[in-house]
């Protein structure tokens, strides 16, 4: 299974969770993400790229905050999905 494709099945499972916010640029070509069009107070889509214009995340990644503020930001990896799947389902807690 493709890195985006497991991504966007967390992501899908994950959608109704309050402690998630998603920001996603894609545009489903490679990836089937008609499960999120229906989810509009958990999604920001960022169609013209002003939110990747901030430099803070090339790709798909996490952003943490903390008392409203930015506290952490990791890049997600295919190689370590896995593993960072878990680590933000652990730090959402």
């Amino acid at each position: 299974m493709s890195c985006n494709k497991a991504f966007g099945q967390w992501m899908a499972a994950h959608i109704e969770d309050p402690r998630y916010f998603f920001i996603i640029e894609a545009i489903g070509t490679r990836v089937d993400i008609s499960a999120f069009d229906g989810a509009t107070q958990r999604i920001y889509w960022d169609r013209d790229q002003s939110f990747h214009s901030l430099g803070l995340l090339e790709g798909s990644g996490a952003i943490f905050l903390k008392e409203g503020r930015i506290d952490t930001i990791i890049k997600l990896d295919a190689l370590q999905l896995t593993a960072q799947i878990q680590f933000i389902e652990n730090h959402a807690h």
